[in-house]
């Protein structure tokens, strides 16, 4: 189970967003923006410089959904929660 809390300004105002195993919670107006940006984002590459990446289900992978998460912040965001450790593919340099 990983769970990751997101707290920054938007709008003018404080908003904690929760990411749990693919689920959403927090404020509703954001919630619905980020779901709306992942649909948006499908077939798309979307994850951190480096990857992991995801091309679907991107709120279902907690590095995209990170990375979906904290782009509707327009500054600094807090996270609490540890993302899993990355696992290098098969054949990649370590």
């Amino acid at each position: 189970m990983t769970r990751l809390v997101f707290t920054g300004l938007r709008n003018g105002r404080e908003i904690s967003i929760t990411w749990e195993d693919g689920a959403l919670s927090g404020d509703p107006d954001t919630v619905a923006w980020i779901k709306y940006y992942a649909a948006a984002m499908e077939g798309s590459i979307v994850g951190p410089i480096g990857g992991p990446y995801s091309t679907t289900d991107h709120l279902g992978d907690p590095y995209a959904a990170s990375e979906l998460i904290r782009s509707v912040f327009p500054g600094d965001v807090r996270m609490v929660g540890e993302l899993p450790l990355r696992i290098a593919p098969p054949g990649a340099i370590q």
